[in-house]
């Protein structure tokens, strides 16, 4: 009997092995798709691309309501410029709380992406007002 739990063990560990070894290689994957799109998107904005990205036009908000927690997406380009700060005010004077904060700078194009949560589940917000709010500043 320990020679077949031993034997099923050592089999479960190559598996394992190889499942971390296949992350790996999805990873360096991802990174690599990352870098090119990253290049596509920087070299679009110095081919004349600069109000838009991918054919998208700027400024972009994209605006997920997941219950007691959202994502707030938004993408400017050169002519319209807000600061973090702004956006933040916002969140909080609607009853969230950020919780993480992604800011990347492609060419004349600031991409950033905002985790917030509700304050008192409960309670619930208007996620409306906030997305009208948003609107306001980047347009």
């Amino acid at each position: 009997m320990c020679r077949n739990f031993c034997h099923n063990s050592i089999s479960w560990t190559d598996q394992a092995a190889n499942y971390i070894k296949q992350l790996g290689e999805r990873i360096g994957e991802l990174k690599r798709r990352k870098r090119l799109l990253a290049l596509r998107t920087a070299d679009e904005t110095n081919n004349g691309c600069k109000n838009s990205v991918i054919g998208l036009k700027l400024p972009i908000l994209k605006f997920t309501d997941l219950g007691c927690s959202f994502e707030v997406v938004l993408i400017s380009g050169h002519k319209k410029k807000f600061m973090l700060y702004q956006v933040i005010s916002i969140l909080e004077d609607g009853g969230a709380e950020v919780v993480t904060v992604s800011l990347s700078n492609i060419g004349d194009n600031v991409f950033l992406t905002l985790h917030a949560q509700v304050r008192v589940c409960r309670v619930g917000m208007d996620t409306s007002g906030i997305f009208q709010r948003l609107q306001a500043l980047i347009s």
